[in-house]
């Protein structure tokens, strides 16, 4: 199955509209059809024109409260059968976890194709596409010389202008970069004159892409001709010892920034801990691993308050000490936490109330209850608390030392 045409779910949707609309204010190419040739067109002249990461990451985050480092690991990819690298929905340069701030964020055609908005750029790419393969098929092969087949700029334009207005060459040159990123143009050769014009010359491969009309077709070609279909990606957090790592890290952070040398959570059993790093093979063990992790976070303490505290009082105590935006992504982060919680009751008290509780638990955490496959349940939502600890444990880092 080619995992590049299954249907984003909500949060990999959010991200591709958001990386999409960063694409528009960022300058990107702009198509207007042809029909409606005489009214005024905006003109895309950004040749890169595609946001950066931390524009990603707050409005993503901001508008749908959801963490693009996650999504951007976690959307499909294929294997290259040619060079090395993958392809998929999104493109970045480096992995999810160790983008820059600075670093821009890109959407493929494979992307691209499941946002209605950038119909006109697919439906452009693919008529650009059309007259690559029409040309090189058309090649007249010489007994003894070699012969190159080009395709110029101004036949990409006269082509694409058939069905959309493109505007002034800023605009179509900046298109160019789109189709510089897919994988098929890599062996092409793109050569630019002294003119500003540039020309093509395609590569025997893409004659794989012969009668390709949409872009299912397309990406569908792309996997078979240079794909090897990709494993479930890796999780996030491979590590079993994720989760005890990111409970020690925040203690440390908390100790030395805001809890007086006091740690956040009080671990007063190592089994409970040892117990987070198990795998599970079935809902009771789930049921202890979920326990073991509840009584952890039911250990907090909060300066200048005696006792064991609830999760939602450090909620509140984030909330007052953080600006708005890094106390909106720790009441994010906590909140998860509290879901998780939530779980957890379900499993040892079951009841109307609980029942609802654990029903909007499980679907703000992304899981399905019961699951047939509790092992996978678990490291799901190992996962989550991995990155509801690491969100606290950033702002509060962030903030030092004035929290």
């Amino acid at each position: 199955m080619n995992r590049l045409a299954a249907t984003p779910n909500e949060a990999q949707a959010r991200l591709l509209e958001v990386v999409y609309e960063g694409r528009d204010k960022a300058g990107g190419p702009r198509f207007q059809p042809i029909a409606q040739r005489h009214l005024p067109h905006a003109v895309g002249r950004e040749a890169d024109a595609w946001p950066i990461f931390q524009y990603v990451e707050r409005v993503l985050f901001r508008k749908h409260g959801f963490d693009a480092r996650e999504l951007i690991a976690e959307t499909p990819t294929v294997s290259l059968g040619i060079g090395s690298g993958r392809y998929g929905w999104v493109q970045a340069g480096r992995s999810a976890m160790t983008l820059q701030p600075e670093e821009k964020v890109r959407l493929t055609i494979a992307g691209m194709a499941q946002l209605p908005d950038a119909s006109a750029e697919v439906d452009a790419f693919l008529q650009m596409l059309a007259l690559l393969v029409e040309r090189e098929q058309g090649l007249a092969p010489h007994p003894t010389e070699v012969q190159e087949a080009e395709v110029w700029s101004g036949e990409i334009r006269k082509r694409i202008e058939q069905r959309w207005v493109i505007g002034d060459d800023d605009n179509l040159t900046a298109f160019t970069h789109l189709m510089s990123h897919e994988p098929l143009i890599w062996l092409c050769q793109v050569t630019w004159a002294e003119s500003g014009a540039w020309h093509v010359k395609p590569s025997p491969f893409i004659r794989r892409f012969a009668g390709v009309k949409t872009a299912v077709e397309y990406v569908d070609r792309l996997v078979d001709a240079i794909g090897v279909p990709a494993e479930l990606p890796a999780p996030l957090y491979p590590s079993s010892l994720s989760l005890p790592e990111a409970i020690d890290y925040l203690n440390a952070v908390w100790r030395l920034t805001v809890g007086n040398g006091d740690a956040l959570f009080r671990i007063s059993r190592a089994e409970a801990a040892a117990k987070l790093a198990l795998d599970c093979a079935s809902v009771d063990e789930l049921e202890s691993r979920l326990s073991a992790f509840a009584g952890i976070l039911s250990q907090l303490r909060l300066p200048g308050q005696q006792g064991h505290r609830k999760l939602v009082e450090l909620r509140e105590f984030l909330e007052r000490r953080l600006d708005s935006d890094a106390a909106a992504r720790t009441t994010v982060a906590v909140d998860d936490l509290r879901a998780v919680v939530a779980l957890r009751v379900w499993r040892q008290h079951p009841g109307s109330g609980v029942d609802k509780a654990a029903r909007d638990a499980a679907q703000r955490l992304g899981i399905t209850l019961p699951s047939d496959d509790w092992g996978g349940a678990w490291q799901h939502l190992r996962m989550r608390s991995v990155t509801a600890l690491s969100v606290i444990r950033e702002e509060i880092e962030s903030a030092s030392p004035t929290v």
